[in-house]
């Protein structure tokens, strides 16, 4: 249980769906005793592990059922326990910005690898330059992305004839996602801007590993109050949400396959 945000997560062996993981929010010291007494108690509230796969199915308050990707009730999680949102509103639009984002990626319940994605390096390029773009008018000035070893990575300009890996993969991925992409910004570009900031960080350092986003006027980091407490979230995550054989093939940080 984590008391910050009242998430508790029970690990059964279900008699027909076999070992589930079942995370509810919000629980009260009430709760939490009916929950001991009886871990299958329905309480029409939390979400649990579709398999190893991308898609969760959450139940929520209405008792609606909703899919969701594995980075998206990631950032529920993270976002609720470090206190980076407290609005469920904020959460929903969190969640649907990393469900777009990843949609782009991979199909629903495909497995997170990155050099499986649905486009390869068009849609690597095309979103990155969107996070960056997104990055540089949130804090006013040219901003880039320097490696733990010193070198630094600076926005590339987006181009539909520019494509060194997988040519024309670009040009694919904008005939398909133009308006996705478009309707990604927004989603971002409306979110606050200490939100804006880690999710950036996240979702660019996922597919850049090692990458910091710096001012590249005074070559400055870009970060928030809560970047330590963010870390230890996702790897609380981790811990929480993935079997131990899972999280051995995995980026426990990032949620993707390493093989």
């Amino acid at each position: 249980m984590y008391y910050t945000t009242g998430t508790v997560g029970t690990f059964l062996n279900h008699p027909t769906k076999g070992k589930t993981q079942l995370f509810r929010r919000n629980v009260s010291l009430d709760l939490l005793g009916q929950i001991f007494r009886n871990p299958r108690i329905h309480t029409n509230t939390g979400y649990y592990r579709k398999s190893n796969s991308q898609s969760w199915k959450s139940i929520q308050e209405d008792g609606r059922e909703v899919f969701e990707v594995d980075s998206a009730q990631r950032w529920r999680y993270v976002a609720s326990a470090t206190g980076l949102s407290k609005s469920d509103n904020e959460l929903v639009r969190i969640a649907n910005f990393c469900n777009l984002y990843d949609s782009m990626y991979w199909d629903r319940g495909q497995e997170p690898r990155l050099r499986q994605k649905k486009y390869g390096c068009g849609s690597l390029m095309v979103l990155s330059n969107t996070l960056l773009e997104v990055a540089e008018d949130l804090i006013g000035c040219p901003v880039k992305f320097v490696h733990h070893s010193g070198t630094s990575e600076k926005h590339p300009e987006v181009s539909l004839n520019w494509n060194p890996c997988c040519p024309g993969s670009d040009v694919a991925f904008l005939a398909q996602h133009r308006g996705d992409v478009r309707n990604l910004k927004y989603i971002l570009q409306g979110l606050r801007r200490d939100i804006r900031i880690e999710l950036i960080q996240w979702f660019y350092s996922r597919d850049h590993s090692g990458y910091q986003l710096t001012n590249a006027n005074d070559e400055s980091p870009i970060i928030t109050s809560r970047a330590d407490a963010i870390v230890d979230a996702h790897f609380h995550y981790a811990d929480l949400a993935y079997t131990k054989k899972g999280a051995a093939m995995m980026c426990r940080y990032h949620g993707t396959l390493q093989i």
